[in-house]
């Protein structure tokens, strides 16, 4: 996982990841100044993956640790090192390796996508940090998701109330006036521009059709 900016946009963070036929645990988080300097070890957690940062006026900033079963996220301060886990977007799942996730610029939601492969449409779990709801939504005819953009997952859970649901429909320019027409029963809607490899996209739906 590559390097992040922390709040305070002096300082990078990042994890050291163990070398091949090294112990894998624990990992090293570790930060570094702009300005240069060396390196330094802000805390060390077993099983870290992937680590992000919110930007200001948020001072979050995020890792998680995976077992063999569980999928944990910890907040920490780059400056002091001190971690504390959110046990209110705590995932217990099989394989936890097969979740991504991402934090909205503004450190409110955090959303969660597991990788379920071409046969099965993949789900989108939106955690708000603020008051532990969560709102699931499913992504129809766009198998093998494994995240979203952090302006678009953030302009989407802004979209659904407490309580509410939300399908992510995937379709190509060319229909889009069709897909709209069909949808007549929605409160809300947001409408997103998408960079894809259209060939793998059209092999992952001949793929499904053929099944």
């Amino acid at each position: 996982m590559g390097p992040r900016l922390a709040p305070d946009n002096s300082t990078v963070v990042y994890v050291i990841w163990p070398k091949v036929g090294e112990s894998v645990t624990p990992r090293r988080l570790m930060r570094v100044q702009l300005s240069g300097g060396p390196p330094e070890t802000v805390l060390q957690h077993v099983g870290i993956g992937n680590l992000q940062c919110a930007r200001l006026p948020s001072t979050l900033c995020l890792y998680d640790s995976r077992s063999a079963t569980q999928l944990s996220f910890f907040r920490f301060d780059p400056a002091t090192g001190k971690s504390e886990e959110l046990t209110q977007v705590r995932i217990e799942d099989q394989p936890p390796y097969a979740y991504n996730w991402s934090l909205s610029p503004d450190g409110k939601i955090l959303a969660t996508a597991k990788r379920e492969g071409v046969q099965k449409d993949p789900s989108i779990t939106f955690f708000s940090l603020e008051d532990g709801s969560k709102h699931t939504v499913t992504a129809q005819a766009w198998a093998g998701i494994g995240g979203m953009k952090r302006s678009d997952l953030k302009d989407l859970g802004e979209l659904l109330d407490d309580g509410a649901s939300g399908l992510v429909v995937v379709t190509a320019s060319d229909v889009e006036a069709k897909v709209e027409a069909a949808i007549t029963r929605a409160k809300k809607r947001a409408k997103a521009q998408l960079q894809a490899d259209t060939a793998a996209l059209k092999k992952d739906i001949d793929n499904m059709r053929a099944a």
